[in-house]
């Protein structure tokens, strides 16, 4: 992804423990993992990442999304819990002015959406429901 701020290439990569931004500075990996939360991807898992505005979403089935501003991760800030209590999932997107959820560990089939323009806000969507399966 690039930085809208300074136009320049962020890496940023997620293992079974840990979230990591790459700095080309001294080309090694950085830890950027919450320091708040103890991250569990299942071993058949992994990460995914969005991009929403200016930040820098990360989910897995074992952890709670994860957010950073990407201007920030890349000076070494650290993610931290999405607030509003989104489910944990596997995959995630953006479409317009929602977060959407998919691939939830209890009912992998169900798919949830953020609250139009508040991706921290979780409640009943537009027309009355919260998720479709």
């Amino acid at each position: 992804m690039f930085s809208p701020t300074y136009n320049f290439p962020i890496y940023v990569a997620g293992t079974s423990d840990g979230l990591f931004v790459y700095k080309t500075t001294d080309k090694a990996w950085h830890p950027v993992t919450n320091t708040a939360r103890s991250y569990s991807v299942p071993p058949s898992d992994y990460w995914s990442f969005a991009v929403y505005g200016d930040l820098l979403l990360a989910c897995s089935a074992g952890t709670p999304v994860q957010k950073v501003k990407i201007d920030q991760v890349q000076a070494g800030k650290a993610f931290e819990d999405l607030g509003g209590n989104p489910p944990r999932a596997r995959h995630m997107g953006v479409v317009g002015d929602f977060l959407v959820l998919a691939g939830l560990p209890d009912t992998p089939q169900t798919v949830r959406w953020s609250d139009s323009g508040d991706i921290e806000q979780w409640g009943l969507g537009l027309d009355g429901h919260e998720a479709d399966e």
